[in-house]
């Protein structure tokens, strides 16, 4: 019972943000998108920055891709929240 608690909230805070990320356009989000974040000219979508928290997110090719949320917009970098999860 409790395991399926914790997968049905999971499923409801993954529908709320990607609502916010624009209904699925081409932009990166820790939601959609993501093999594209680290594309020559990705565009990252919006983010409200003191909201949502840098994160590392495992694309649907298994690479590790680290967000960030800068000025409004999620940015995708080279380090940062994926080395804080490797170094655990």
């Amino acid at each position: 019972m409790k395991r399926n608690i914790i997968i049905l909230v999971t499923i409801i805070g993954f529908a709320y943000n990607c609502d916010k990320d624009e209904k699925f356009t081409d932009c990166y989000s820790p939601y959609q998108n993501l093999e594209t974040a680290y594309l020559k000219d990705a565009t990252g979508c919006s983010c409200s920055e003191g909201i949502d928290k840098d994160t590392c997110v495992v694309d649907k090719n298994g690479i590790m891709v680290a967000l960030m949320c800068e000025d409004g917009v999620w940015v995708s970098v080279e380090d940062g929240p994926c080395m804080r999860v490797l170094n655990e």
